[in-house]
């Protein structure tokens, strides 16, 4: 082979031509090893006698400098083969480096065989994709011939420092082979041999074929060799050249005419050695078989595996290999000649065509990508406008929640305030009757015995305070209605009451807070009559279960005081606790017992509680219209007595939360009151009490957030829109036209 960059290797067992570099056996250190996988063709007894004589100790190393070359100066050698050896040499007129090919044994050498290389090299000077034939000194002794100089070394060199290549840069390069292999056939010439080692790279990293040593003619449109090829292909007993593994099964038989579809399944297997680092259907198994084949059995060994083999596929796991590539190559290293791609510019012309498509393809996503870029800033601005309107909008919509229910919270107060303001005027004027006292004193001093004293007494008391029957009783649900009235003794000793009830009268309820004040209810079991002094001012008493009617009520008591200002007795009234802001919450009126309304689930949605302030406890909700049977107190949170007290401490006068968390949602029955509520809390004058206004959180907020999922569901539309458009703009511009 005319090496232009590095050394030749040993003699061709058919040809004079020294092997390309990168081959196996390219003799680079001086001595060349016949590798029986590289070649097709049994060496003739001249060459073997020529091998042997050269490998004889010394007998390389005594290679001798020839004259220069007119017009030229070598520097040193590159390389030797059998039949001669490559210098690097110097032009004298210009300094320009070239590579001198000079060849031994003039007598001996077969010049069709050595000029045939020279020929070919000739026809195709015109393109950069072959080495350039610069001169050729076939009268000089010895005969030579002068080739421009690559320095970067073969293709065969650079993989085997960077095998694989990655896709792009394969398919660049075997582009250019395929370019150098367009213009060969476009001369006439076939190369037969065409191999990682036949393949130079220049300065630029184009490709440039060299050893035309192998190559064949092509007749006028028909495919048979020329005469010089026939003579030559005579004298190796008519058995085709080229290399295993690079050529395609066809190219074996000893008859078969030079086809450029020889070169398009080579150029696939040099391009399936660059994306995978070594050629198709080369393993260790079939290179051990053929090594044990006789010379004779090798081809036909070679010819059949590769022909019934399954077709190779490491191409197919390498990364960033796409489709187009790898019909490419499928097409190129199909057994079958016939459906492989017809010569090398069908090659060419695929690989451009996948070059200019990803090329387009890129060009299209660029392109594409400004749009979309545009459409994505303007979505991701329009949701986060959305989402800053949505949560501006819930920011006003929970602060006019929290006024609206302030303001109604503050009028529920005030109103309970003036309630429990005329029951205490209008029970501290009953009491503060002399003549009450006194009665109650005769009472008193007669033992409570029934008697003139105890008649009197409550014939006036009968008198002085309202009646209250049955029918008025089951009335106070409707409204604030006193329901009952009492008198206890300094014992606590109930003495009388209206209406009349047996299982209250002459019973002690000296462990009640309405007769302490103490802000609890003590145990009946273990609290004595007398054991505790009564309240000695008037007092609202605690919640508690009635024994008569279990129903939740308080009491309003006020002590009687004798001439020395002692309590001697106790009056008291009681409301019942759940009709104290029944007129101010209507869902006190549809809630039945089971916690239903009209045969479906309670939905509320507005709520008016009321607590006690210190203890947290609750007095009013429309939960106790349920009637739960259970005793667990319910109290608001330390939390938010706590902020209470400060937004009083504040002077602020009431307390808003909008992450109200209603504490009878973890009492049994109260699962309808689950969930955030927007709620106001304002204290009661005069009372220890707090009066709640609540609603639902996402009731308040449900219509600003149907708004919100309007307007993201639109916006998902529109996303989808230009998700949809520019995917379809993307296949389109980018789609496999080779495939379609």
């Amino acid at each position: 082979m005319p090496s232009a960059s590095a050394p030749p290797q040993d003699a061709r067992p058919t040809s004079p031509e020294p092997p390309p570099p990168g081959s196996p056996g390219d003799g680079r250190d001086g001595y060349s090893a016949f590798d029986p996988l590289a070649e097709t063709v049994k060496p003739s007894p001249a060459d073997v006698a020529v091998t042997r004589r050269l490998s004889r100790p010394g007998a390389r190393r005594a290679e001798p400098k020839p004259a220069d070359p007119p017009g030229y100066r070598l520097r040193h050698l590159l390389g030797r083969g059998g039949f001669g050896a490559v210098w690097l040499a110097t032009e004298s007129a210009t300094g320009k480096q070239v590579a001198v090919k000079t060849f031994r044994h003039v007598r001996a050498l077969d010049w069709p065989l050595l000029t045939r290389e020279v020929e070919k090299l000739a026809a195709l000077d015109a393109s950069r994709h072959v080495v350039q034939l610069l001169g050729v000194g076939w009268e000089a002794d010895p005969p030579y011939y002068v080739m421009e100089y690559l320095p970067d070394g073969s293709l065969a060199d650079l993989l085997d420092k960077e095998a694989p290549l990655p896709p792009k840069r394969a398919a660049e390069l075997a582009e250019g082979i395929a370019a150098g292999l367009v213009h060969a056939h476009g001369s006439g010439i076939l190369h037969c041999d065409l191999k990682p080692g036949n393949v130079l790279l220049d300065r630029d990293g184009v490709p440039r074929l060299c050893d035309f040593g192998q190559a064949r003619g092509v007749g006028a449109g028909n495919g048979a060799g020329t005469a010089d090829d026939s003579a030559s292909e005579a004298r190796t007993g008519g058995r085709p050249l080229g290399t295993l593994f690079y050529m395609p099964p066809e190219q074996v038989a000893p008859d078969a005419a030079p086809d450029a579809r020889w070169d398009v399944y080579a150029l696939g297997a040099v391009l399936y050695e660059m994306l995978t680092g070594h050629p198709p259907h080369r393993t260790e198994e079939l290179s051990d078989r053929l090594k044990a084949c006789s010379p004779g059995e090798r081809l036909a060994v070679y010819a059949k595996a590769v022909s019934e083999s399954p077709r190779p596929a490491e191409h197919l796991k390498v990364r960033g290999v796409d489709a187009a590539l790898i019909r490419i190559v499928d097409r190129c290293l199909t057994p079958d000649p016939a459906q492989r791609y017809p010569n090398a510019q069908a090659v060419r012309t695929a690989l451009r065509q996948r070059s200019e498509d990803a090329a387009r393809r890129s060009r299209a996503r660029w392109a594409l990508l400004g749009p979309a870029a545009v459409a994505a800033t303007l979505l991701i601005v329009g949701a986060l406008i959305v989402n800053r309107t949505l949560e501006a909008g819930r920011g006003q919509v929970v602060e006019r929640a929290l006024e609206a229910n302030a303001l109604s919270a503050g009028l529920v107060a005030h109103s309970l305030e003036q309630v429990v303001n005329r029951k205490r005027v209008d029970l501290e004027r009953v009491v503060a009757d002399p003549r009450l006292a006194d009665l109650v004193a005769d009472a008193a001093d007669a033992g409570w015995a029934p008697g003139p004293a105890r008649t009197t007494l409550f014939s006036y008391l009968a008198l002085v305070t309202p009646e209250v029957t049955e029918e008025q009783e089951a009335a106070t649900a409707e409204g604030a209605a006193d329901l009952s009235w009492f008198l206890q003794d300094a014992t606590g000793m109930t003495r009388w009451r209206n209406p009349p009830d047996d299982e209250v009268v002459d019973h002690s309820f000296v462990w009640r807070d309405y007769f302490h004040g103490l802000g609890e209810h003590f145990d009946p079991e273990t609290t004595a009559s007398g054991s505790l002094p009564p309240v000695d001012r008037t007092h609202v008493s605690l919640p508690y279960r009635s024994t008569s009617t279990e129903e939740w009520k308080l009491a309003i008591t006020a002590p009687i005081r004798n001439e020395r200002g002692e309590v001697i007795a106790l009056l008291a009234r009681t409301v019942l606790l759940d009709a104290l802001l029944s007129e101010y919450d209507a869902t006190k009126r549809n809630v039945t017992r089971e916690g239903r309304a009209d045969d479906d689930a309670v939905r509320y949605t507005r709520v008016i509680a009321l607590f006690e302030r210190q203890s947290g406890r609750l007095l009013d909700h429309p939960w106790l219209a349920e009637r739960p049977d259970t005793e667990t107190a319910v109290e608001l949170p330390d939390s938010e007595r706590e902020a209470i007290d400060a937004a009083l401490a504040d002077g602020r006068g009431s307390f808003r939360t909008d992450r109200h968390v209603d504490p009878t949602a973890a009492a049994v029955g109260g699962q309808s009151f689950a969930g955030a509520w927007i709620a106001s809390f304002v204290p009661v004058g005069g009372t220890d009490w707090v009066v709640v206004v609540q609603e639902p959180r996402d009731d308040a907020l449900r219509l600003l957030e149907d708004l919100g999922d309007g307007l993201r569901l639109v916006g998902l539309f529109v996303a989808g829109g230009i998700v949809l458009t520019l995917g379809g703009l993307l296949f389109w511009f980018t789609r496999d036209r080779a495939a379609a």
